[in-house]
């Protein structure tokens, strides 16, 4: 799912940050990923069956929640491990040509030896920090309507179906659309 966030004449919003990544018509993505709690409200406010391509607008509240992901955590501790083993790098090469530095040359070198490790650090942890703990979700999610249906790709018996709001409390149904939308996904790359 592609997340833009557009005015209320469906213009999009323009970011200013560089690092926002941009879709293939050069749109820019809110994020690359969403977490939202999709309930009964939601699929009420859907006339038939979401599929893969469809676009929808909605309004949200954007909340902020700690994660603990491996993947962000194996990020930020990459970052520290690689600036350690510089350090060492740095520090091994001092030790190996210390000997040639005497009296107060020894004491600029080697505190410029430590100011160098001191700085990397700091680089190291502004990185890290730039790695987040944290992820957003959306909540309070209403106004919702579909802006287009995209055409279903045709496949023997498969066509959009109406969700049936009295299933949806069952997990087994749940678990069923989402199947259902993953196949679809396939379904609809392999045809193109």
């Amino acid at each position: 799912m592609n997340l833009y966030l557009v005015d209320a004449q469906d213009h999009e919003i323009k970011f200013h940050r560089t690092d926002a990544p941009h879709d293939t018509k050069d749109k820019t993505w809110v994020a690359d990923h969403i977490w939202l709690d999709v309930n009964h409200s939601f699929f009420k406010s859907i006339p038939q069956e979401l599929l893969y391509g469809d676009e929808i607008y909605f309004k949200a509240d954007v909340e902020q929640y700690p994660i603990n992901r491996e993947d962000v955590l194996e990020k930020r501790n990459f970052i520290w491990s690689k600036t350690q083993e510089l350090n060492n790098s740095i520090f091994q090469n001092w030790r190996a040509m210390r000997k040639r530095y005497k009296g107060e040359q020894y004491s600029i070198k080697l505190a410029s030896i430590k100011a160098q490790i001191k700085a990397n650090n700091a680089i190291a942890s502004q990185q890290q920090k730039k790695i987040k703990l944290v992820d957003y979700g959306l909540t309070g999610i209403r106004d919702i309507h579909v802006a287009r249906y995209l055409p279903v790709v045709q496949y023997k018996t498969f066509h959009r179906i109406h969700y049936n709001l009295k299933k949806l409390k069952i997990s087994n149904y749940s678990k069923w659309l989402s199947r259902r939308t993953i196949q679809y996904k396939a379904l609809k790359q392999n045809k193109h």
